[in-house]
């Protein structure tokens, strides 16, 4: 997105106890020092971190990792369902690709 261009931001997530992304333009020397890593501390520690150094926390939503063939499978019912609620919602690729490769 454009604010992403005029903003010090940081994107991040915390789903399963697993951090995701943090992207920023700006180098963070010392600021996520004393976040409690892989615990169910890290996102609270990672915004506390943020807001006190003065930068701009955005969040994507939460998402899971894609490790079995089990979370293939909920991966696939998920994005159907995503694509009856909405169906202007796009995910092409990962549709036609589970399509080829996913039973």
């Amino acid at each position: 997105p454009a604010t992403i261009k005029k903003i010090p931001r940081i994107s991040c997530r915390d789903f399963f106890r697993a951090d995701y992304l943090i992207g920023t333009r700006l180098p963070l020397t010392g600021v996520l020092d004393g976040v409690r890593w892989s615990t169910e501390h890290t996102l609270a520690d990672t915004a506390i971190r943020i807001a006190a150094a003065g930068l701009t926390l955005s969040l994507l939503p939460p998402w899971y990792d894609i490790d079995t063939a089990d979370d293939l499978t909920t991966l696939a019912g998920h994005l159907a369902a995503l694509r009856i609620a909405n169906p202007a919602i796009a995910f092409s690729r990962t549709e036609t690709w589970l399509s080829e490769h996913h039973g």
